[in-house]
């Protein structure tokens, strides 16, 4: 239904789309109003909206979109409406709009037009219409349901979840103004609300860290419904902090340790499967960069069998290797592989990093042997970030008591910390 304002004579405009019901907004004066049809000329036909001449572009409309006029005038007095059955009407361009004898407006093609009234040889003025290509007036935003299948709860309301290096893609849905619908997923903008969980290539989301974000889909100042997004973190072994189960560390997970008082976490070191899982390889060079382990430890501590667990260099390309800096070694493997658990929000934290030896030494010293009681491997020593003030950096064994000193290219187990 649109609204519009005229003075001296009421207009009735109903757009002829879903929701309209063939209804008319009056709009004018509150006056008694009757349906004479006395072909009586008014005092005058005046098409106006707001205050302004009916020259101005006053609707858009899109081609096949109809619009029904019909005009109510007033005669002196002006208590007195009269409604006027007899209208001859006119359209400035045929090819435009067409306007049939009861008043109903068609638009045909992209353009301006005119529609003017006539009563009893008096005519109105001009009664402008823009006739534009459809435009889309609402968006509907749904995610893809293979696998994830979105729960809808409250108004409007729709969750999705996904595992944090997983990918889905959206489908956009897009109202026009003429009430056709089609897929606009390739032509939105898709929005989140924090950028560090997930990026877009088109309509496809690739998460890329754990956490809850808002994904919204928007055409200029169109925009859609709010999906909520949930990305799940990277498995704890077991299920759970703390797990004591001396079977679990192998899998696709991390061991993780809550120290007691402080509540630090501290991480096993990770698995040869979950090194594969995250895209891990293998380089024993000193310029090592971006994912990659020294080697493989075999290691039967843990279930007595041998199990392969990843050792990593302090060193590799760019490491920084100022022995007298605070931060040693930042940037080889050991502190790249904490930063990646940092970066996909492990465990829904983001700030991992290498363990000091304190910390490792406390950690050992509070908790007891983290081998037999956690199910940690422990044939190889873990290292630090602590450097020894000869260029080395110490390590800990979290089966014994000992703590020992190693070369940065020495590979060693790697355990990272997160401080609340």
């Amino acid at each position: 239904m649109v609204k519009v304002v005229y003075q001296g004579f009421i207009v009735l405009l109903c757009l002829h789309l879903a929701g309209c019901n063939g209804d008319f907004i009056w709009i004018g004066s509150n006056s008694d109003q009757s349906t004479d049809t006395a072909q009586t000329a008014p005092n005058s036909i005046d098409i106006q909206t707001d205050g302004e001449t009916g020259a101005q572009i006053l609707l858009q409309l899109s081609p096949g979109q109809t619009l029904q006029l019909k005009v109510i005038t007033s005669s002196a007095p002006l208590s007195k409406s009269t409604l006027i059955n007899g209208v001859v009407w006119t359209s400035s361009d045929n090819s435009v709009l067409s306007v049939s004898s009861t008043g109903l407006v068609k638009a045909l093609s992209l353009g301006s037009a005119f529609i003017t009234a006539t009563v009893g040889g008096r005519s109105s003025n001009a009664f402008g219409l823009d006739v534009v290509p459809p435009y889309i007036v609402s968006l509907e935003l749904t995610p893809e349901l293979n696998g994830i299948n979105p729960q809808v709860g409250g108004s409007n309301a729709i969750t999705s979840t996904m595992e944090y290096d997983a990918s889905q893609t959206f489908t956009v849905t897009g109202t026009y103004n003429e009430g056709t619908v089609s897929d606009v997923s390739n032509s939105v903008t898709m929005n989140i609300s924090d950028s560090g969980i997930a990026t877009f290539s088109g309509p496809q989301m690739n998460a890329m860290a754990a956490g809850t974000s808002e994904v919204t889909a928007s055409i200029g100042s169109i925009t859609s419904n709010i999906v909520t997004v949930t990305t799940t973190s990277l498995s704890l072994c077991g299920g759970a902090v703390d797990d004591a189960s001396s079977n679990t560390a192998t899998g696709v997970c991390l061991k993780v340790i809550a120290e007691t008082v402080t509540e630090n976490l501290f991480t096993g070191t990770p698995s040869e499967a979950l090194m594969l899982h995250l895209g891990y390889t293998a380089d024993t060079t000193s310029t090592n960069s971006g994912k990659t382990y020294e080697s493989f430890q075999s290691d039967s501590s843990v279930t007595g069998s041998p199990e392969n667990f990843a050792r990593f260099q302090n060193t590799g390309l760019n490491w920084d290797d100022d022995f007298d800096s605070s931060t040693y070694g930042k940037d080889g493997a050991y502190d790249r592989y904490c930063s990646h658990l940092a970066s996909i929000r492990f465990n829904y934290r983001d700030n991992w990093r290498r363990t000091t030896v304190n910390e490792i030494t406390s950690l050992r010293t509070k908790m007891g042997n983290l081998t037999s009681g956690y199910g940690w491997a422990g044939a190889l020593r873990y290292g630090s970030s602590t450097e020894t003030n000869s260029g080395k950096l110490f390590a800990r064994s979290l089966t014994g008591t000992h703590r020992t000193s190693f070369s940065p290219s020495v590979s060693v187990y790697a355990s990272c910390i997160s401080v609340p």
